[in-house]
């Protein structure tokens, strides 16, 4: 995750740290994820292929989504050809006639250093039981050389200036409208998350497009970059932010987007790991946090419009 910081980021959020709720007892080891993909049921590979269509849901099995009327329709599964690298995890249970929940996770920045196969399968990795356990479909994009990302979220952001072109944000919807092509998604019900580097460009997609997602969760870092230059969105995203107290990104970086949200009305969840620096805090993901914030967006409709 970067060092920097953009000279128009808001003030620091004064109590942030006091105000940080249900601190999580004890840090888990440290690691930021970024090992080959933890699937064990064969339900995700790169490209965002479902290497074996699950099987329906036998009753009392379905995973249940409220608000079918909002259903994508989608039907097949697949391969995202357009995503080089992008994963799809699919729950045990799925069931095509019943809209399920979407969660959008990004990588952090260890896809320059590690490469973008690593970097998602460590996203797979840390949220899949949760996934799994709650019924989400899991989508975990990787940021596209194409459009000039090297791997790393936050270097992508900061060579936009931090103020993302059309074609950047453009490249996220594109690849969520082709998941709702291929999977019966509830269009009220998909949440966005994002760690490290995946955490600071969400500052700027998460409120440009909060008539589209339900909630958003920031792990481990952030970005204002959005109100910066925009001021507040005319719909109001729910923020959930985990940090650790170890992690200096806390008290700054992620403390700003917070901020911010706040000072644009917004609902905001602090959560603080104790005891956890910057990789033991995106590892608490796959020891619980994972599951709390799943947990916290299952309470979280699309509100707007």
């Amino acid at each position: 995750m970067p060092n920097r910081s953009p000279s128009l980021t808001l003030a620091l959020l004064p109590l942030l740290l006091p105000l940080l709720l249900a601190a999580c007892g004890g840090a888990p080891p440290p690691g930021e994820g970024s090992g080959p993909d933890g699937a064990t049921d064969g339900a995700t590979s790169p490209n965002g292929t479902a290497d074996a269509a699950p099987a329906p849901a036998s009753d009392g099995g379905t995973v249940t989504a409220p608000g079918s009327a909002n259903a994508s329709g989608g039907s097949g599964g697949g391969d995202l050809s357009a995503c080089p690298s992008c994963r799809v995890h699919v729950p045990q249970g799925y069931n095509p006639a019943v809209p399920i929940r979407l969660v959008v996770s990004l990588h952090g920045d260890e896809g320059r250093d590690f490469g973008l196969d690593s970097a998602t399968g460590g996203v797979i990795g840390l949220w899949q039981t949760a996934a799994d356990a709650a019924g989400y479909l899991l989508f975990a994009p990787a940021c596209p050389a194409a459009l000039g990302c090297d791997g790393a979220f936050s270097d992508w952001l900061a060579a936009d200036g931090y103020d993302p072109s059309p074609a950047a944000l453009g490249w996220l919807d594109g690849q969520v409208a082709e998941l709702e092509t291929r999977y019966n998604i509830d269009r009220s019900r998909e949440y966005l998350t994002g760690y490290s580097g995946g955490a600071y460009w969400l500052g700027a997609y998460a409120p440009a497009r909060a008539s589209r997602y339900a909630a958003v969760a920031f792990i481990a870092g952030g970005m204002p970059a959005y109100n910066a230059f925009h001021g507040c969105a005319a719909c109001k995203i729910p923020g959930y932010f985990l940090g650790g107290d170890g992690d200096y990104r806390t008290g700054g970086q992620m403390s700003d987007t917070a901020n911010a949200f706040k000072g644009c009305g917004q609902e905001i969840h602090l959560e603080l790991v104790t005891g956890a620096d910057h990789e033991a805090t995106i590892a608490s993901l796959g020891t619980g946090n994972a599951a709390k914030i799943l947990t916290w967006f299952d309470d979280r409709a699309l509100s707007c419009p």
